[in-house]
């Protein structure tokens, strides 16, 4: 599903940057049985074409997934690395 993006104070957000230089951030949220994301992509230049198709198709919108996915966008460092050796003791 997707509807119009919805400002909500939960929100996790994460940010990614590409090899060519967009800056993509993800705001997840849970909302009754659903998880939406919204995203905003930033260029790291002026004129990046890429960069503007991919905001006029995003901005504005929140699209629902998967729980799954939610996992993959919301985990924190420490949750994928193992802890120091001294931090196990």
């Amino acid at each position: 599903d997707v509807r119009i993006a919805i400002e909500s104070g939960e929100a996790v957000t994460t940010e990614f940057t590409t090899f060519d230089g967009l800056s993509i951030v993800t705001k997840t949220i849970k909302e009754d049985d659903a998880n939406w994301v919204s995203l905003e992509v930033t260029p790291e230049e002026a004129g990046n074409n890429e960069a503007a198709e991919i905001i006029g198709r995003v901005a504005g919108w929140q699209y629902q997934i998967a729980d799954y996915k939610v996992n993959l966008l919301t985990r924190r460092q420490e949750d994928i690395l193992k802890p120091l050796q001294d931090e196990a003791e």
